[in-house]
C-alpha cells in the first residue's frame, strides 16, 4: 500500500507491505529529502510508540466512497474519554492492512479514522476510490534524498510538526 501526505512543500510517503510486514518511508520538506527502510527492530519500535486502544465493534453500517462500511470504536487505554470512530470495509481485499497501525484488531480496510502522531491528531477519510494499474517501480522505496535511520526520520517529523504549533 502507498500512503502519501502532501501539503505545500511537504511530502511524506509511506510504503507498507502487508504480506511481509515491511515498511519504508520518504520525507521531503523544501530542499531536504530523505528515505528510510525500517528494520525489524525499527518496526517493533514504531509499533511500541503508538497509542494503545481497545476496540469495540458495533452493528452500525453505512456507505463511504462507494463501499459498504462498518463502524468500530477505539478507546484510548490511557484516556478512556478519548474515543475514535473507525469505519472499515471488507470489500477491499488487503490482508493484514492494519498490521502497522494501532487498529490491528480491525479485520477490514480502514476508510475513515484518526491517528495521533507527533503531538497532533490527523484525520483520514476516503473521498473516492479508483482502481489503477501500479508498477513495481511505483511501490519501490524512493532513492532520491539521503538514506537515514528510522530514529532520525521520526525526529525530523516530530520537529517539523512541533514547529506547526
Amino acid at each position: 500500500m502507498q500512503s502519501v501526505i502532501k501539503k505545500a512543500n511537504l511530502i511524506n510517503e509511506l510504503l507498507v507491505d502487508c504480506n511481509d510486514k515491511s515498511f519504508a518511508a520518504y520525507f521531503k520538506y523544501g530542499d531536504e529529502a530523505c528515505n528510510v527502510t525500517l528494520t525489524e527492530i525499527d518496526v517493533k519500535d514504531m509499533l511500541g510508540d503508538q497509542q494503545k486502544y481497545t476496540i469495540k465493534m458495533t452493528n452500525i453500517k453505512d456507505t463511504m466512497a462507494g463501499f459498504n462500511v462498518k463502524k468500530a470504536i477505539a478507546t484510548s487505554v490511557s484516556d478512556p474519554s478519548d474515543k475514535i470512530d473507525l469505519w472499515y470495509t471488507d470489500e477491499i481485499q488487503v490482508k493484514n492492512s492494519n498490521w502497522y497501525n494501532p487498529f490491528k484488531e480491525i479485520d477490514g480496510f480502514l476508510l475513515a479514522y484518526s491517528i495521533d502522531r507527533y503531538g497532533i491528531r490527523m484525520e483520514f477519510k476516503a473521498k473516492g476510490y479508483e482502481e489503477v494499474e501500479i508498477t513495481d517501480e511505483q511501490l519501490a522505496p524512493r532513492k532520491d534524498g539521503v538514506s537515514i535511520p528510522y530514529g532520525d526520520y521520526n525526529k525530523k517529523l516530530d520537529g517539523l510538526f512541533q514547529s506547526f504549533e
